[in-house]
């Protein structure tokens, strides 16, 4: 009975490659010798969920000592810390993770966004969104994050390259992802009306504005 619930968990997550393989929930399984450690990681991230972080350190420290070389455990790890407050340890493990599968664009992606937002790091976020995305041109995900990276950085011109690109293949994406592209969209001419505003040249910024 065990084995057939590992099989279908298995089975089930691979079927998600298909989909966003983008949401910290979506493990990525080596082989299929990892079901055991995805189940104890999954059973982890529900006990965060519920902030039950003793009993969630107690398995993950498990799966460490089971899979030390598995760097989804170091990401889930990752994920604890970054829960509990704890982003020095958060970041340690994140970059155990890269430096174990350092071609795997999702661990950069998720970086990147730890750095934006727990440590507000831009310069070091963008460039994991900048490695991320040249591992996987064709993410919707990466690419707004990393126009969004280069927005907060004013890199108008960039996050205008990225925008535009987008514009063809936006409409296969989510809610959530087409919402974000918009607002991106409007925020790019928002603060490039801002800038020209507070330099004096109003007639620029009135055009970007309209």
């Amino acid at each position: 009975d065990k084995r057939n619930k590992l099989n279908s968990m298995f089975e089930d997550q691979i079927s998600r490659r298909t989909g966003n393989k983008y949401l910290a929930k979506n493990i990525q399984f080596r082989d299929k010798s990892d079901r055991v450690i995805a189940r104890r990681l999954y059973d982890a991230q529900n006990h965060i969920r519920n902030s039950e972080h003793d009993l969630a350190f107690e398995i993950l420290q498990e799966a460490q000592r089971l899979a030390p070389d598995y760097f989804e455990v170091a990401r889930f790890m990752a994920y604890f810390y970054q829960k509990s407050g704890n982003f020095s340890e958060a970041r340690g493990q994140y970059e155990l993770a890269i430096l174990l599968a350092p071609n795997t664009a999702q661990l950069h992606y998720w970086f990147g966004k730890f750095l934006l937002h727990s440590e507000e790091n831009l310069e070091e976020a963008v460039e994991q969104f900048k490695k991320a995305r040249n591992l996987d041109m064709k993410s919707i995900d990466v690419s707004l994050a990393l126009a969004r990276g280069y927005l907060f950085q004013h890199e108008f011109d960039k996050t205008q390259d990225i925008i535009t690109e987008l514009s063809e293949v936006i409409s296969t994406a989510d809610d959530h992802l087409i919402k974000m592209y918009f607002d991106t969209e409007i925020q790019v001419l928002y603060r490039r009306a801002d800038d020209f505003s507070k330099s004096g040249d109003f007639q620029k910024s009135m055009d970007y504005l309209e």
